[in-house]
């Protein structure tokens, strides 16, 4: 229910909560995700996990061509950064370029592997509807669906199939750190000991009362 949410959420800002974990976090990964963005972390992540992703399928561990992988990663980011560029400047707002990467990326682990010669069309149809959608179905400055979502079902109800190939064990360790780290770093729990939430989802500083640091998420379309 929404109390027990707004309870957790309390919680989970509260300066105890906060100092219990801290005690838990190394100091140079307080320091590293205290200058880092949450979608610099995410675009690391991403390019991490599909870095691992072409090794391991160019030793024969993934039964996934290499080729395929690197290939469509790179068609899918610059598809997605292209169109950004028009859809920000159709719309007139300030693209976010981190954002449409990551967007990329994650069609790419996603989609396939796929086999460009014959398999373009998926990638150009989800790369153009996760786009499409960042500008289009937005409410609130906020996205009515996940873009790389709204991508792979589009391409499936034209005939098309996506599924997280990428999740497989040899990929866990990878998917275990990011996640983690990630994770630390959405609840500010590790680098912002005295925030608290004025209000859910928005924090403030208790000595303060000035808002925190925030990325270009609050300032543009995504």
């Amino acid at each position: 229910c929404q109390c027990g949410s707004t309870a957790k959420t309390i919680f989970l800002a509260s300066p105890l909560y906060n100092k219990r974990i801290m005690n838990l976090t190394p100091l140079f990964l307080t320091k590293f995700l205290d200058r880092i963005t949450m979608y610099r972390l995410m675009l690391y992540f991403l390019l991490t996990l599909l870095g691992a992703a072409i090794v391991l399928a160019a030793v024969g561990i993934l039964p996934y061509s290499a080729w395929d992988i690197l290939l469509q990663t790179l068609l899918f980011v610059a598809l997605c950064r292209i169109l950004n560029a028009v859809f920000a400047s159709i719309f007139k707002v300030t693209p976010n370029v981190e954002s449409s990467i990551i967007t990329g990326l994650i069609l790419a682990a996603i989609a396939g592997p796929l086999s460009l010669p014959t398999d373009w069309p998926e990638l150009v149809i989800m790369a153009c509807a996760a786009i499409a959608s960042k500008y289009i179905l937005v409410v609130r400055r906020s996205h009515v669906f996940n873009p790389a979502t709204f991508g792979a079902v589009v391409a499936g109800l034209l005939g098309y199939s996506a599924s997280w190939w990428i999740g497989t064990t040899a990929l866990l360790p990878v998917v275990l750190v990011g996640g983690l780290l990630i994770a630390t770093r959405f609840v500010d729990i590790s680098i912002t000991p005295k925030w608290r939430l004025q209000k859910i989802g928005t924090p403030t500083n208790i000595t303060t009362n000035t808002p925190p640091k925030v990325s270009t998420i609050d300032t543009t379309i995504l």
